[in-house]
């Protein structure tokens, strides 16, 4: 969807209705699934540290009740409590 006109469309780097540059989407869209991989890969890793980094980068770029559950997860198996705590209720319903 297009942020100034709200038209709906595949992936392009300019919306097909208003003629808006969408690079910059689709930027922060590869930067943000970089980052929840890098997470992912750390996590399997035993990196939960460098996890915790990746995941709180993912959730800069996209901040969606996924990605705050997935910094709960992070900071809990890096034992920080408190921060598992915040991430978990920001997108609390």
């Amino acid at each position: 969807t297009c942020p100034a006109c709200r038209a709906r469309q595949g992936w392009s780097g300019e919306c097909r209705r208003c003629k808006a540059d969408l690079h910059w989407l689709w930027s922060a869209a590869l930067a943000r699934d970089a980052a929840r991989q890098a997470c992912l890969e750390c996590l399997s890793a035993g990196r939960f540290a460098q996890a915790v980094l990746a995941a709180e980068h993912a959730y800069d770029l996209d901040p969606s009740p996924d990605s705050a559950r997935r910094l709960a997860v992070c900071r809990l198996l890096a034992r920080d409590w408190p921060g598992a705590r915040q991430a978990a209720v920001r997108h609390a319903s």
